[in-house]
C-alpha cells in the first residue's frame, strides 16, 4: 500500500504575522442580523458571546484593501480574482479558502465588558432622542421604535483592548498590511461605521493625515470606474478637540460629525426654513419638490416652488433614501417613495464620519470622502417608477440650492460646512 504523500507546510521565512491591539471608542451597532417574525425589518444583535469575530474583521479588510488595491486593477473581474487569492470566495460552486488569517487572541467578553446604550424614549407614544443623544440618535434612526412600539434594539458599549493576530503569505503582507492601517484610523466594528459607530482606535497609531498621505502615495495614478477608492479622497479634521474621562469615551465627537451632518441635511436655517404652527419648515434640497413634479400631487401650501430644480443631490450621500410626506389628513402630498439606484438595493455613502483617539482622553472627529461616482437613480413608489434622474446639478442650479452654496458636489459642501461647523460645549 502506497504511503500517503508528506504534508507540506510553508516555511516561517514565507508568512508573515503581525499583532494589533486596539479599542472599541464609541458605541457600537451591533454585530450580526436577524429578521422580526414578520420578515421585513432586519435587527442588528450583538452577538453575547463573541461580540468580536475575525471574519467580521476581515471582511472588513476587504472593503479597505478594494479602496487602496483592488480598485487599481485592470477590471473588476480582475479585482474580483485578486481578491479571491487574498480574502477568499467562490468561484463558481467551488469555496477558496482564504490564505490569510485574523484570529482574535484577546477580547472583552458579555456581559461583563459589553454595556447596553439606550438612545431613544417613548415621549406620548412617539420615540424620542434621550436627553444629550439627539446628534447620535440622528445617525442610529433604524434604533427608533416602531409604530406599535416594538424596540428594535440598543447600541451597544465594548471595554477593554482587543488584540488581533494576522498571518500570511509574505506576498500578501504589504496590500494587507495597509488594508489593516487603513482599518484601525478609518474603519470600525458593527454595522454603520460609515457614521462613525464601532469605531476604533489603536494606541499610538497612525495620524490620519499622514497616513492618507502615505497610502495615496503608494497607489496607481489609475483607479476603476464605480469602485470606491482612496487615490482621490479628501479628509478633514475637526479643529475641535473633545475630552473625556472614559478611555473609550469617544461620543462628543461622534456626535459633532452626525451634527455637521444633520445640519447640512435638515439644520434649520441650513437644510430646511423655520417652521410655523409646529410645522417642520420646508426643505431648502430639491428632492420634495422634484418628486411632487413628478407624481402631480402637492398640497396647496407647497405648491408654489421654492428651489426650481428638478433633481435628487442628496443622493451623493448614500441610497436607498426614504421620501415620506406628511400630509395624514388631507392625502394631498405624495406617497411615501424611495430613492435607489436603478441596477442594484444600495449605493453605500463615500463619506465616513468618525471619531478619533488624539492622546489618552483627548478625542477628535474626522470627516472622509472617497473618490467614488453616483449610479443611475430610479424612483419607486406608487405611480412609478420613475427613471432618468438627475443626482448632479449645474453651477446655476448649486446657487439656487443654499445648503449646497454654490458647490455642485454636496460633499464638498458638508466638507466645507465641518470645516466652520462648531458642536455646543
Amino acid at each position: 500500500m502506497k504511503k500517503p504523500a508528506p504534508l507540506q507546510f510553508p516555511k516561517p521565512s514565507d508568512r508573515f504575522a503581525f499583532e494589533r491591539t486596539f479599542e472599541v471608542i464609541s458605541p457600537v451597532f451591533g454585530g450580526g442580523v436577524r429578521l422580526r417574525g414578520d420578515g421585513e425589518r432586519h435587527i442588528k444583535d450583538l452577538d453575547p458571546l463573541t461580540p468580536i469575530r475575525g471574519t467580521a474583521i476581515r471582511g472588513q479588510l476587504r472593503f479597505w484593501w478594494r479602496a487602496i488595491h483592488g480598485c487599481t486593477e485592470p477590471s473588476i473581474e480582475a479585482m474580483r480574482q485578486r481578491e479571491e487569492e487574498i480574502f477568499g470566495g467562490v468561484t463558481g460552486s467551488e469555496p477558496r479558502r482564504s490564505p490569510v488569517v485574523v484570529q482574535v487572541l484577546a477580547a472583552p467578553t458579555a456581559p461583563t465588558n459589553v454595556e447596553d446604550v439606550d438612545v431613544f424614549k417613548l415621549d406620548n407614544g412617539r420615540p424620542r432622542p434621550r436627553d444629550g443623544m439627539a446628534e447620535i440618535a440622528y445617525g442610529a434612526f433604524p434604533l427608533r421604535p416602531d409604530e406599535n412600539h416594538r424596540d428594535p434594539g440598543v447600541l451597544h458599549r465594548i471595554r477593554g483592548p482587543i488584540t488581533i493576530r494576522v498571518t500570511g503569505p509574505t506576498t500578501h503582507e504589504g496590500p494587507v498590511t495597509d488594508a489593516v492601517d487603513a482599518w484601525l484610523v478609518f474603519g470600525g466594528l458593527g454595522g454603520r461605521t460609515r457614521r462613525g459607530f464601532g469605531a476604533i482606535a489603536q494606541r499610538g497609531g497612525a495620524d490620519p493625515k499622514q497616513l492618507l498621505d502615505r497610502l495615496q502615495g503608494s497607489m496607481r495614478t489609475t483607479t476603476l470606474p464605480g469602485v470606491p477608492t482612496l487615490r482621490g479622497a479628501h479628509l478633514e479634521i475637526a479643529n475641535q478637540r473633545f475630552l473625556s474621562a472614559d478611555p473609550v469615551g469617544g461620543d462628543r465627537a461622534l456626535a459633532f460629525g452626525l451634527g455637521a451632518l444633520q445640519r447640512l441635511r435638515q439644520g434649520v436655517g441650513v437644510g430646511r426654513n423655520p417652521g410655523e404652527d409646529r410645522r417642520q419648515g420646508r426643505s431648502r434640497w430639491p428632492e420634495a419638490e422634484t418628486i411632487r413634479e413628478l407624481t402631480g400631487r402637492s398640497h396647496p401650501r407647497h405648491r408654489e416652488r421654492l428651489v426650481g430644480v428638478d433633481a435628487f443631490p442628496r443622493a451623493a450621500f448614500g441610497l436607498p433614501i426614504i421620501f415620506a410626506f406628511q400630509d395624514e389628513r388631507t392625502r394631498r402630498e405624495p406617497e411615501d417613495t424611495t430613492l435607489r439606484p436603478a441596477e442594484a438595493d444600495r449605493f453605500a455613502s463615500p463619506l465616513f464620519l468618525r471619531p478619533y483617539r488624539v492622546a489618552e482622553g483627548v478625542f477628535g472627529a474626522l470627516a472622509l470622502v472617497l473618490e467614488t461616482s453616483i449610479p443611475a437613480l430610479q424612483l419607486r413608489g406608487p405611480g412609478g417608477p420613475w427613471t432618468n434622474l438627475r443626482g448632479r446639478v449645474s453651477r446655476e442650479e448649486a446657487r439656487r440650492i443654499t445648503p449646497l452654496e454654490g458647490h455642485q458636489d454636496p460633499l464638498a459642501a458638508f466638507l466645507r460646512l465641518y470645516r466652520q461647523f462648531r458642536s455646543s460645549p
